[in-house]
């Protein structure tokens, strides 16, 4: 299996909270139909629960641009893009 990786322009202070959790909602959704239509059930269950977990506990406030969600069977990362340069999550692990 491929790694799944989303990217996301944000301006935090002007979205809410449950608007960007839609947005990011909606592309889990996305990725999990696109990876069912060419890997089995299996494979694919548990990435997109990894990917699920980080949309959940995603960190909404701070003063980020923008992210990025890198997830595979091995490895999950998340970066916050801020003007000054890039802030990687907690959620990684390699």
């Amino acid at each position: 299996m491929r790694l799944i990786e989303t990217l996301l322009p944000f301006e935090s202070k002007l979205n809410k909270k449950t608007e960007l959790g839609c947005t990011l909602t909606a592309a889990a959704d996305k990725i999990e139909r696109d990876l069912m239509a060419s890997y089995p059930e299996e494979k694919v269950t548990p990435v997109v629960k990894k990917l699920r977990t980080i949309i959940k506990d995603f960190n909404y406030k701070g003063h980020n641009k923008s992210i990025a969600i890198f997830v595979s069977p091995l490895i999950e990362k998340v970066y916050y893009f801020t003007n000054t340069g890039i802030q990687q999550n907690a959620h990684s692990t390699a």
